[in-house]
């Protein structure tokens, strides 16, 4: 008599060994180059939608499509003979595998091998999602599944259990802390102490809470950088990246290009003040939904670590922008001599050679260069569709900045948008760093309005609003000595 699946499912649960019935089936996932075991998200389906997970003793039947993790070989009794699909994701520097294999009657053993789309390691990249909101217990299993080398895990204050500060590292170029803060308008990377909200009453405003995120030498990355306070904290020197690939409230969000574009745009219009500041990228995934859009790694940052790996040289590598963040394409960019991060000095009317290169394991729509916020070069794809290729000889009349970024076609409107961006290459021409005059008037208008308001904001305690008006005059001040 065969027992139901529950039932099965309940002596296992309870230890006891469990009658094999079915076709046992073995699963070895192996990297094609060097034929080790590989950590994916696998999903394993029949032909008529039944979804199955591997058990020590027998499967259960589940009609929820949630992947489940392999450490690279796996077990599974299937009820029957036929097609099986398997779909193995391992991130964007993996080929996906899409297969469907015959059963036959008496199993199989079944080893597939998996080919990196890209080898980003031998070229001293290394990739780090900056935001993913995954539990603590399954950090370094899930970072192996997407081939992620750091983690950061912002989560509130008030609502986060701090494990001891120290860096984890693990073999295999794995590094995360426990010391991530996330707030309403900004994420906090790496502080060596907690920071509380108590610490800074502000009720008006962020601004008490990232100063104190700057004095302990976090990682301050501004999510919002249309927003006010975005202006200000990089006026005071407190910003170490705004966020530019990648979602800000949750891995569900859908952005279309005009949002994209003007999230881009309110970050050019801090470059364009003579700020420094690269940018960041972060998945918000949780690994608790179905789809493929919660997984960690599906906005990350690749940053260009020319020392060993570890926690502390890849965060360098994020301040000094040394970096591009992306949800699809993979970029590289060259000016002159320089890559992303770096500053060129050059003579008036000099002549540069910028190229910037993308590939994809979806198509490419376009590829554009620009300079001083403006496309100086855009290109297609090649004939394959998944590589392209911008460049240009750039006469350099002026200093600034220049930045590359490319976009996927999309099928639809609805159907996410997947693009990637570069920290910006800098521009010098004498000693001069040049400023679009008009950008600082505006910030600098908006900034008076913002004291306005604070002064007559009756909530506030005095010293609340004294500390306030003094930042923001400060940033005030900035911009309007910017704009003369």
């Amino acid at each position: 008599m065969r027992l139901p699946g529950h039932l099965l499912l309940l002596l296992f649960l309870l230890g006891f060994p469990l009658p094999v019935s079915g076709i046992e089936v073995d699963f070895s996932l192996r990297d094609a180059v060097y034929s080790q075991p590989l950590h994916a998200h696998c999903n394993l389906q029949d032909s008529k939608g039944e979804y199955y997970h591997p058990m020590r003793a027998t499967p259960e039947v589940t009609h929820a499509s949630a992947p489940f993790l392999t450490e690279g070989d796996f077990h599974v009794v299937l009820p029957r003979a036929g097609d099986y699909r398997l779909t193995v994701d391992r991130g964007m520097l993996w080929k996906p595998h899409d297969q469907v294999h015959s059963i036959t009657q008496t199993g199989s053993h079944i080893t597939i091998n998996i080919s990196p789309f890209i080898i980003a390691a031998k070229k001293n990249w290394f990739t780090g999602d900056l935001e993913a909101r995954v539990p603590s217990e399954d950090i370094e299993k899930l970072m192996r599944t997407q081939d992620l080398n750091l983690i950061g895990r912002p989560l509130p204050p008030l609502e986060a259990i701090k494990e001891p500060g120290a860096v984890k590292h693990h073999t295999g170029w794995i590094a995360y802390r426990h010391r991530d803060w996330a707030f309403e308008e900004f994420n906090v990377i790496g502080t060596m102490f907690e920071i509380t909200e108590n610490e800074t009453p502000f009720r008006s405003s962020e601004m008490g809470l990232m100063n104190r995120a700057h004095e302990l030498d976090g990682f301050v990355d501004i999510l919002r950088p249309e927003m006010d306070d975005a202006a200000v904290a990089a006026a005071l020197g407190w910003l170490d990246a705004v966020r530019v690939v990648g979602p800000i409230n949750s891995p569900e969000e859908t952005w279309t290009e005009e949002q994209v574009l003007e999230r881009f745009e309110a970050y050019y219009n801090l470059l364009n003040c003579g700020f420094k500041i690269p940018i960041s990228a972060g998945s918000c995934a949780t690994e608790s939904g179905f789809g493929p859009e919660d997984r960690i790694g599906r906005a990350r940052l690749f940053a260009r670590v020319l020392s060993t790996f570890t926690y502390g040289y890849f965060m360098k590598a994020c301040r000094t922008g040394n970096s591009f963040g992306t949800n699809g394409p993979i970029l590289s960019f060259l000016a002159g001599s320089k890559f992303a991060g770096e500053e060129l000095l050059l003579k008036s009317g000099s002549e540069i050679n910028v190229a910037l290169g993308a590939r994809s394991r979806n198509r490419i729509d376009r590829v554009e260069i620009l300079y001083n916020g403006e496309i100086v070069s855009a290109s297609g794809p090649d004939d394959s569709g998944t590589i392209a290729l911008a460049k240009l000889d750039l006469p350099v009349g002026e200093g600034g900045w220049i930045v590359g970024r490319a976009f996927e076609e999309r099928s639809s409107p609805e159907e996410p948008i997947r693009y990637a961006h570069t920290s910006p290459i800098y521009l010098r021409v004498g000693d001069e760093q040049p400023v679009d005059k008009q950008q600082p008037q505006k910030f600098a208008t908006a900034i008076t309005g913002r004291i306005r308001k604070i002064k007559n904001q009756r909530d506030l305690s005095d010293w609340e609003r004294e500390k306030l008006i003094e930042w923001h005059s400060q940033a005030r001040d900035f911009y309007l000595d910017l704009a003369r």
